[in-house]
């Protein structure tokens, strides 16, 4: 099963570099974790927007959840979370569409 994960377009690099991690930076530069405790996965792709990347995630060895807290709005996808556990950029590929079809625009390292 394909797994997705949508950020910000500015996490770009942080994620390029770190992977979907669940310390958040503050601004005065301490980390702290995530309130989630989790990364959160949706199984149908979705539009890139000019705000909006998504990222193919692999998440071979990871215990991979549904989350059963909320509900999609598009009865043809299913949310899913990995928790207490980062994904680290190596199991990450971005996507963007490219004339309605979705294409690789950077490779895995």
């Amino acid at each position: 099963m394909k797994f997705y994960h949508g950020s910000a377009t500015e996490n770009r690099e942080s994620i390029r570099n770190r992977g979907l991690v669940l310390n958040i930076s503050r601004p005065d530069g301490i980390e702290e974790l995530s309130i989630t405790g989790g990364i959160f996965l949706f199984t149908k792709l979705r539009e890139r927007s000019e705000y909006l990347d998504v990222w193919e995630v692999d998440t071979t060895g990871l215990a991979v959840i549904e989350d059963d807290t909320d509900a999609p709005f598009d009865p043809d996808d299913t949310w899913w979370v990995v928790y207490c556990h980062s994904i680290g950029s190596e199991k990450l590929t971005l996507l963007e569409p490219l004339s309605g079809d979705v294409s690789l625009v950077s490779q895995r390292d």
